[in-house]
């Protein structure tokens, strides 16, 4: 950003279809009014135009940059290692420079070699997961609870229904041996050389 005057020492760039998340860090203060006027130049020279996030302003500063949703994908680029992010820091790189913006925000395999805000963003965003998982695994176990539940309503229904039968059968069966017995004292005395 030379041309415009402004001194920056760190300069990350995420190209994600369309559209190009730029952010950059200045050694000092500029005022929002300035950054706007040099990315209207930066427009002018390059034809890139600066457009804005549903819910956010055309350039974010200060603590509402770690919210946006491109600062987001800028970071889980970063961490995979996509070839869609790409960065200028004045000063050594990624993995040199400690005092980077996004240098709290990676990831490395190696415990040991962390930062402690970095460690600090990995345990956060363990937790975040961890969290997230225990959550999903609680609402699958409460709705198989619902499901089986509701089997075994189901299945005390049908218990039920069944004794009621059985019961229903039982008393049937007590008739038709009372009838059976009627006839057979009938046709015993109806026929009484049958017996014989």
């Amino acid at each position: 950003m030379s041309s415009t005057g402004i001194e920056i020492d760190e300069c990350y760039i995420l190209t994600q279809r369309d559209l190009k998340y730029m952010l950059i860090h200045t050694p000092k203060r500029v005022a929002i009014c300035h950054m706007k006027t040099a990315f209207k130049s930066l427009e002018t020279e390059t034809g890139v135009k600066g457009i804005c996030v549903f819910g956010y302003d055309e350039i974010s500063c200060g603590d509402g940059v770690w919210e946006h949703p491109g600062m987001k994908l800028m970071i889980e680029h970063m961490n995979s290692k996509s070839p869609f992010f790409e960065y200028w820091l004045q000063h050594g790189s990624l993995e040199t420079n400690k005092r980077g913006i996004l240098t709290k925000f990676m990831v490395s395999d190696d415990l040991k070699i962390m930062s402690r805000i970095q460690l600090l963003n990995y345990i956060q965003d363990y937790k975040m997961k961890t969290e997230s998982k225990i959550l999903e695994i609680e609402q699958e176990r409460d709705a198989r609870i619902l499901e089986m539940e509701q089997e075994y309503r189901e299945m005390e229904a049908e218990i039920y229904r069944l004794r009621d039968k059985n019961k229903a059968q039982r008393s049937e069966y007590r008739l038709l041996q009372v009838d059976n017995q009627m006839l057979r004292t009938l046709l015993s005395k109806a026929h009484p050389q049958a017996q014989s």
